[in-house]
């Protein structure tokens, strides 16, 4: 079964369309919804820093 050149353009372009037609459904299936933080408090948690390695002053920083 041999195409002439029109057919195989549509043919071609009938498969972009599908290719394009999943790849967009792909991505937004893989779309992740951000909401805002999961805790809220008033008053912001100390945060320890732990320096270490070729450092002047290695130890523990808050």
């Amino acid at each position: 079964m041999e195409f002439g050149r029109r057919e195989q353009l549509i043919l071609l372009l009938l498969a972009v369309a599908v290719a394009f037609g999943f790849g967009a459904k792909y991505a937004l299936s893989r779309q992740r919804v951000v909401e805002g933080p999961a805790v809220v408090t008033e008053k912001p948690a100390a945060i320890y820093v732990h320096v270490a390695g070729a450092v002047y002053h290695p130890g523990v920083r808050f």
